[in-house]
């Protein structure tokens, strides 16, 4: 992770040193899933596979199933046959059992159909608003006002406003809106910004998800 190679070249020389098989374990976070060819592994775990199920943005059975998919592809890449063993608490979400089976197009035809229900990316772009200011009853007066100002379109859909999860950060009091824009019209966040330019007391930013 990068607690430990946080020097030059250190994850080169510790990949250097598994694949030499002067080590027989290498223990990582998503670091050791992209991109690496072990020839003589032959057995992964991934363990707590389903923490990343329960981050709050919309493609995290997605994340999910691209890393379990990434870091079993690890094993057996050679001559040897290879096994993966993954550690869950929740067996029968699809993210995890399609990962398991390799079934990509099963994934995908249950996530699509999702995203279409939820108005999530690739039928909607999604802005994340925040709202800060250490005065902590004014932002949220502001990012509610920003919030009315918005719900006038009916091609935008708002949740929220929320506290952030980080919700003071250097003396600041964040909240949060996520915006869900149907037609892919952002002009109305143009607008938005330019209300707050001169506002020394509020600061606003956006982020595309």
């Amino acid at each position: 992770d990068t607690d430990t190679t946080s020097k030059k070249n250190s994850i080169e020389l510790m990949f250097d040193k598994f694949k030499n098989q002067e080590v027989d374990i290498l223990v990582g976070t998503q670091i050791i899933a992209k991109g690496l060819d072990f020839p003589n592994v032959t057995l992964v775990g991934v363990l707590n596979a389903d923490i990343g199920l329960k981050m709050p943005v919309y493609d995290s059975f997605e994340k999910t199933y691209n890393i379990i998919e990434q870091v079993s592809g690890r094993a057996g890449r050679d001559k040897l046959s290879g096994e993966v063993y993954i550690q869950t608490y929740d067996t029968s979400n699809y993210a995890i059992t399609k990962a398991a089976k390799h079934s990509y197009q099963e994934f995908y035809d249950i996530e699509i159909a999702n995203r279409k229900l939820t108005s999530n990316p690739p039928f909607s772009e999604i802005v994340e608003l925040i709202v800060s200011s250490k005065n902590m009853s004014l932002a949220k007066k502001e990012i509610n006002i920003i919030k009315k100002n918005l719900e006038q379109d009916n091609e935008i859909k708002i949740i929220g406003p929320a506290e952030h999860m980080i919700f003071k950060v250097n003396d600041l009091y964040r909240y949060v809106l996520t915006i869900k824009f149907l037609n892919e019209n952002l002009e109305v966040l143009q607008m938005i910004n330019e209300m707050y330019q001169n506002k020394k007391d509020i600061y606003i930013s956006m982020t595309r998800m």
